[in-house]
């Protein structure tokens, strides 16, 4: 009689966790067939022996983000028309700085870092275009195109967007 009720809670309990390990793997499935998506969700700038731009992608649906990539062109005449297309090379093309990188002002997720080091003091006012991207099976994805500059960043900070001057009197 005990063997019995023993052998009956073992293999209730071999049920339960092959249901279990089944709901996980349906769970697993399910997040895996999202439409990967990538966008970048901020640019800093950070000054050391040199000029940085720091780029943060969010991507959802990516179960590698280490296979993320940031494209990256510059245009030196400043022409904002330059909009890279999908078919066009980058100049540069950077891997991931850090896969867990959080932001001061959004405590929401984590980014995918990607560091842009390659600017020189002559750079400056040049426009730097970048866009996410990475290959899942035989298909690429991309994010929007953002464009910003050092001189873009002089801006914010000063207050000046779209030409209007900033208020603060000790800023002028």
């Amino acid at each position: 009689m005990k063997k019995t009720g023993l052998l009956i809670k073992l293999t209730i309990t071999v049920l339960v966790l092959s249901l279990l390990s089944g709901l996980a793997m349906l769970t697993t499935l399910a997040s895996t067939d999202l439409t990967p998506s990538l966008t970048i969700y901020a640019q800093t700038l950070e000054l050391e022996e040199s000029v940085y731009i720091n780029y943060y992608v969010k991507a959802e649906g990516i179960t590698d983000l280490a296979d993320v990539e940031l494209q990256i062109w510059s245009d030196a005449s400043g022409n904002n028309a330059v909009t890279p297309t999908n078919t066009e090379a980058p100049t540069a093309t950077l891997a991931p700085l850090s896969t867990e990188a959080k932001l001061a002002t959004d405590n929401e997720g984590t980014y995918i870092k990607f560091s842009y080091r390659e600017l020189a003091a002559k750079q400056m006012t040049d426009t730097v275009y970048a866009r996410a991207h990475v290959r899942v099976g035989d298909t690429d994805y991309y994010s929007a195109v953002q464009k910003y500059s050092i001189l873009q960043y002089a801006y914010n900070k000063l207050g000046f967007t779209d030409a209007e001057p900033s208020n603060d009197p000790d800023l002028h």
